[in-house]
């Protein structure tokens, strides 16, 4: 029989959390038929080895794919090999690292998609817990009591944040129309998923809480990015890049929402290559957007809140900064704390 769900579950290292990961799975209170798409991108620990055992003992139809090598690392995309081991008609996702509290959780998300045939997302709000104890810290995705559908300007303006990963619940055919390049892979899929999966009828919320988030894992992808300026810089870099990509793949329309999420995403990398001294980084990002955004930015407003040379070289940086944004055609002003315009 063709499941009518696929859940995809991405493991790595998660060994001390995928009991709970498979338990919110195993209870889910649901008719029709589940599978369970595992996949392990080359732990070290005893992940893939838990895999196997779940494999034996769960309910569901249960698929690995075991990876020898870590694809992440090397930047190779796993979608493909993944999205081709499922068979349902919906697609759910759970980090291994997360879990889901609610047992009706699949059932209210496939109904709410059945009661709308043209929405192809759904997506509930979720506790951020603190990854050791479980104690509850924060709701993510906390959008009132009332189910509420957002457009996809505002799943597009959401940026990443806007909705729990663990949430996610769509139609497959939100997979078979993804465009190329989400295959190349960007730095991360589940935002990407979010927009496209908004753009045909927007994206219902359900004022349920039916996953938790763990937060603060020191080893956690995110933590180790977000705590090494190389890191973060290289990953916001990235994310622009796609954005750009996403924007030329998606209608007239949405442009607006895009270009508001570009520049406020430039704008908080600009930031930070200002308090790190790091300003000649800011280099590439801009000849991406002058080379790649449809809408030709003409004039920069570089501003500091002081100008000399005794603060780590600002002014040369500054200087460099203006003198190849010239070079492209812009006109550039320069305004200062100690100068007011120059």
């Amino acid at each position: 029989m063709t499941a009518v769900v696929s859940i995809i579950v991405f493991v790595y290292n998660h060994e001390k959390y995928l009991e709970k990961n498979f338990g919110g799975i195993e209870q889910q209170d649901f008719d029709g038929k589940i599978e369970v798409i595992l996949h392990d991108d080359a732990s070290t620990d005893k992940s893939a080895s838990m895999c196997r055992d779940y494999a034996v003992r769960s309910r569901h139809i249960v698929k690995m794919i075991l990876q020898s090598e870590n694809k992440f690392s090397r930047r190779v995309s796993v979608w493909p090999e993944v999205l081709s081991h499922c068979s349902g008609n919906y697609i759910a996702f759970c980090e291994g690292d997360d879990y889901w509290t609610d047992s009706l959780k699949i059932a209210r998300q496939l109904n709410a998609l059945d009661i709308l045939p043209n929405i192809d997302l759904c997506f509930h709000k979720a506790f951020g817990v603190h990854w050791k104890s479980e104690e509850v810290l924060r709701l993510w995705g906390d959008y009132g009591e009332t189910p509420k559908l957002f457009t996809a300007s505002e799943v597009i303006k959401g940026d990443g944040h806007f909705m729990p990963s663990a949430s996610l619940f769509l139609r497959k055919r939100v997979i078979d129309h993804l465009p190329e390049w989400f295959f190349d892979p960007p730095p991360v899929g589940d935002y990407f998923l979010q927009v496209f999966g908004s753009i045909r009828g927007g994206a219902i919320y359900l004022p349920i809480c039916a996953a938790a988030y763990r937060m603060g894992d020191p080893q956690s992808w995110s933590q180790v990015t977000v705590r090494d300026v190389n890191s973060i810089n290289r990953f916001d870099a990235d994310f622009l890049k796609y954005l750009l990509k996403m924007r030329d793949t998606l209608g007239v329309e949405h442009h607006e929402s895009v270009d508001a999420l570009i520049m406020g995403r430039f704008n908080q990398f600009f930031r930070r290559c200002y308090v790190f001294r790091r300003i000649e980084e800011t280099l590439p990002v801009i000849h991406l957007l002058q080379d790649c955004h449809q809408t030709k930015l003409q004039k920069v407003l570089i501003a500091c809140d002081f100008f000399w040379p005794s603060i780590g070289g600002l002014e040369r940086m500054a200087e460099s900064l203006g003198v190849y944004l010239q070079s492209k055609g812009y006109t550039v002003t320069v305004a200062t704390g100690a100068l007011p315009q120059r």
